[in-house]
């Protein structure tokens, strides 16, 4: 299981307006028919992957998701996130940047792609890959990397639809906002608002998994 807490805080009607893009997608069968905890909560329960729920908790947007399908249990995201609107005070607040000395390498590039100051930024590891999230007020920008076997590596080239860009090895823009390419035995996949400026961000990101 996934739980992804906001950095900044979020208004009901900026959830509302979150769940509202959901429920237009009607890819994988989703199901966003219940609002459990009101009008700015919603739940992800599709057909063929794991279930979802969002919610608002002390102001702040919580994401909670299943990772693995057949193992998935719906009525357990569910029960937790009670838990966590029960507890005293809410979710307990962390700084908006926290900086990770290889994710800071990217932060000039970062706010080219978003147009404004990067206001808020992570980095780490989750799983077999390592991560490094930029982001404003409106937008974000999230860096996976991962070795064979990783999520990174597996979903490497899936878009039959892309084209090739002067970034590391096998570089490559599919869907709006998808960068991809390989560094020596490193996938690297890029989210953004927009491909307008993540060939750069992937140019000056790529040294970090050189060696």
């Amino acid at each position: 299981m996934r739980v992804s807490v906001s950095v900044v805080p979020v208004s009901a009607a900026e959830a509302i307006r979150m769940r509202t893009e959901f429920e237009r997608d009607p890819s994988d069968g989703k199901e966003y028919a219940q609002a459990v905890f009101g009008p700015d909560s919603w739940s992800h329960r599709p057909k063929f992957a794991e279930s979802a729920l969002g919610f608002r908790s002390s102001g702040r947007l919580i994401l909670m998701r299943q990772e693995e399908r057949f193992l998935d249990d719906y009525a357990q995201l569910e029960s937790i996130a009670r838990s966590i609107n029960a507890l005293p005070g809410g979710i307990r607040p962390e700084p908006a940047v926290v900086e990770q000395p290889d994710c800071a390498l990217g932060t000039g590039a970062a706010a080219q792609v978003l147009g404004t100051k990067v206001t808020m930024q992570r980095g780490g590891t989750a799983g077999t890959a390592s991560f490094c999230g930029w982001g404003s007020s409106q937008a974000t920008i999230v860096l996976h990397a991962g070795k064979s076997g990783s999520e990174p590596a597996q979903r490497f080239g899936s878009d039959v639809h892309r084209d090739a860009v002067d970034v590391g090895d096998g570089g490559h823009l599919s869907k709006p906002g998808l960068l991809e390419f390989r560094v020596g035995t490193t996938f690297v996949q890029i989210f953004g608002p927009t491909t307008k400026g993540l060939v750069e961000l992937g140019r000056v990101m790529a040294p970090v998994y050189r060696g």
